[in-house]
């Protein structure tokens, strides 16, 4: 029998080889034309896909909020109303961190922006003339930026102008994005909508994708998407809740700070700190450097010790909050985090440095269990097959609970 089944093998390989050749010269032959469908794609769901980031977002906060609603009960209202207010309940909050932000940050750092360009100007002259001021006490001085081509005046006009340039600039970029916000309104718009009904129903959803994958899917790869699935949103929920709680945490500890030290600013530098401290290791630079700037027009002292006071704070949170309150939940080495902040900030900017990171702790997390399942080949089960099972046991019970709400109907 060995012997007919051998050629029938070495056909089939022969014809995956063949197939998966000329789907490979199709791609590269026409490459354009798929990165482009491919981008079009994408495109049209890009509300679908922005819905389900929001709703499992929400759905941190919602679970939290279902636990502590009346537990115990189990009136019918109860039962009913758990959902909706749960959903209602992280919206408000979600959207008063939002809007806390956008007060206390947006209006003074505009406020602080056009204050520096109104006086740059003024402070460029003032540099010329001390410049000049020293040219005439020390004519060496002069004789040196003179065979440099120094000129002071020239100088001023381009520096002037580069700012003339960034003012125009920014006006460009304001009535722009003035111009597309309509669509954005209504993306936004779909997308909130999307995730309610996804929240709404999440246990339904759960149950109807592990039902397709279990029934269209090899047992093999079923079990290895839902391994996978499970790893990652362990990695990302825990990564979220860690960093969200650290990066609290963080804010207050600055906005108390620079308000017992009497620095200006305390309440929206304890937002911002707290806002970019979601960005890992990148988020502190970004928060003393805006900071050192906002500080520094009022008094350039004041800005030296918001920059020491800045170190001290994120040798706290580095050494003493951030591991105790995000834990394991990351796993990655900080040399791991930089790449992974860099890969995820050059391909998708900010959004990317965020994700990234979970991204690659979900994929170092993956790593290592086969690793070591593959050294302790006596295992009876491997994790993506546990963890399936674990994702497999909830959808039934998800189906029990349905088969008993139909028979009472």
């Amino acid at each position: 029998m060995s012997f007919f089944r051998e050629p029938e093998k070495t056909e089939k390989s022969i014809i995956k080889i063949i197939l998966f050749s000329g789907l490979l010269f199709l791609l590269i032959r026409y490459f354009g034309n798929v990165l482009a469908t491919f981008n079009h794609l994408i495109a049209v769901l890009m509300p679908i896909i922005i819905g389900a980031a929001m709703a499992y977002i929400l759905n941190i906060p919602m679970t939290k909020i279902e636990e502590i609603y009346f537990p115990d009960r189990e009136d019918t209202w109860v039962k009913r109303t758990r959902r909706p207010v749960s959903i209602t309940t992280s919206i408000i909050v979600i959207l008063l961190f939002i809007f806390l932000v956008f007060y206390l940050v947006i209006p003074q750092l505009i406020g602080v922006i056009s204050m520096i360009i109104n006086t740059l100007p003024n402070f460029i002259m003032s540099i010329r003339d001390w410049g000049m001021s020293l040219e005439e006490r020390f004519p060496q001085l002069q004789e040196v930026l003179g065979q440099l081509n120094f000129n002071w005046n020239s100088i001023t006009q381009n520096a002037i102008s580069f700012l003339n340039s960034i003012t125009s600039n920014v006006i460009d970029g304001t009535i722009s994005t003035i111009g597309n916000t309509v669509g954005f309104i209504f993306n936004f718009f779909l997308s909130f909508v999307l995730s309610i009904f996804m929240l709404s129903n999440k246990e339904k959803l759960q149950y109807q994708l592990v039902l397709l994958s279990e029934t269209y899917l090899p047992s093999r790869l079923h079990n290895q998407i839902m391994y996978v699935a499970r790893i990652l949103n362990d990695s990302f929920k825990g990564f979220f809740v860690g960093t969200l709680t650290s990066a609290t945490i963080e804010g207050v500890m600055v906005a108390v700070g620079l308000f017992l030290l009497r620095f200006p600013y305390p309440a929206m530098l304890g937002v911002l700190t707290g806002v970019t401290a979601l960005i890992p290791y990148i988020g502190a630079f970004i928060a003393t450097g805006i900071g050192f700037m906002l500080i520094f027009v009022q008094s350039p002292i004041q800005a030296l010790g918001y920059v020491v006071f800045m170190i001290m704070v994120n040798q706290i949170e580095g050494n003493l909050l951030y591991p105790r309150v995000v834990g394991d939940s990351i796993g990655l080495p900080a040399l791991w985090v930089i790449v992974a902040v860099t890969i995820g900030g050059g391909l998708f900017g900010i959004p990317g440095m965020i994700l990234f990171v979970p991204l690659f702790s979900a994929l170092s997390a993956i790593i290592h269990r086969d690793i070591a399942y593959r050294r302790d080949r006596g295992a009876s089960i491997s994790p993506e097959q546990e963890l399936s099972e674990v994702m497999k046991n909830s959808s039934e019970l998800y189906r029990e609970k349905e088969v008993k709400n139909d028979e009472k109907n």
